[in-house]
């Protein structure tokens, strides 16, 4: 059976977006096509100015808003990752987003856990103090399914605003369930005290679970985000 759920278009009305629901699981009908090597290499040379563009877009666009998706499968666990964005044609990435979120999917579970992404709405001014609207201030942009004690595996979910400094970056741990283990984001308020507490903290909890050192890299993979959906094959 065949069910929808809804994104939201720049006036707030709801566009649907069809899913299928299996066993009470909703997956998405149209899983995206994965990028191939070089389509990595590309994605990762040029990451952090296409996410500026994403997050500090200013062009407005002539298209409704719209939800790209993307799947990672980690043992019984299927985790879509949904990214409402406007898009420009002339432009070769979204700009701006204004929601993304998770659905752990796990075969041991009813209904799919829905798990909002770290990213906040924030209100964005152009020249002269011109209200541009609200954007994500941060995007979930890659993520990995990782071994750890007992061969338990689990997700780990990297975050960034588009900046390069060390709080423009962090990381998310989840059990398959979609139960948020560990965090590396640092709020805005934090001093440089509290910064190591939550980075020792994030530390330990890598390590009590038992997951790679050093840092798996290689295993990370980038969301299909930067596929511009009106972009010619």
């Amino acid at each position: 059976m065949s069910t929808l759920l809804y994104a939201h278009n720049k006036d707030g009305a709801p566009v649907p977006a069809k899913y299928l629901e299996i066993d009470g699981r909703i997956i998405h009908d149209a899983p995206g096509k994965p990028y191939d090597a070089k389509g990595v290499s590309m994605m990762k040379t040029c990451f952090l100015s296409l996410l500026a563009m994403l997050l500090l877009g200013s062009v407005a666009s002539a298209r409704d808003p719209v939800m790209v998706e993307d799947r990672l499968v980690c043992e019984d666990t299927e985790v879509w990752v949904f990214t409402t964005c406007t898009f420009d044609p002339t432009l070769p990435v979204a700009s701006p987003c204004i929601e993304q979120h998770f659905l752990f999917a796990n075969e041991n579970e009813k209904m799919p856990r829905r798990i909002p992404a770290s990213g906040r709405l924030r209100e964005v001014y152009g020249a002269h103090g011109v209200k541009m609207g609200k954007q994500l201030d941060a995007l979930a942009k890659d993520w990995a399914c990782l071994k750890g004690h007992d061969n338990e595996s689990f997700v780990v979910i990297g975050c960034s605003t588009g900046g390069n400094c060390p709080r423009c970056e962090w990381y998310d741990i989840f059990d398959l369930r979609g139960r948020r283990l560990a965090s590396s984001k640092i709020p805005e308020w934090a001093g440089k005290k509290e910064e190591r507490r939550i980075n020792d903290a994030f530390d330990r909890k890598y390590d009590a679970l038992g997951l790679p050192v050093p840092w798996p890299n290689s295993s990370f993979g980038w969301f299909r985000i930067f596929e511009h959906p009106y972009k010619p094959e």
